[in-house]
């Protein structure tokens, strides 16, 4: 149930790279059912987000991998590197 309220928590929040640039929204979190641990990031791209477009996402929506986050305050905060691999 945690799980849940975190997710209401954070949806909506703005998504930015360590760099400062906006990336989008966060629509959701992606968990692993099993395990239980988080996996992904579901963002809403920004469409004049120019990070996305030198990322090469080229999607209204994308998953961006946990292990990217940095930190989550008033937005969540990603490593543009992280988001590469």
């Amino acid at each position: 149930m945690a799980k849940y309220e975190i997710a209401r928590r954070l949806s909506g929040k703005r998504v930015i790279t360590n760099r400062g640039e906006v990336l989008g929204k966060l629509v959701d979190l992606v968990v692993d059912e099993k395990s239980g641990v988080l996996e992904y990031l579901l963002v809403e791209i920004a469409p004049d987000s120019k990070v996305a477009r030198k990322l090469g996402i080229d999607r209204r929506m994308a998953e961006l991998p946990y292990k990217a986050v940095v930190a989550v305050s008033d937005y969540v905060i990603v490593d543009e590197a992280s988001i590469r691999e």
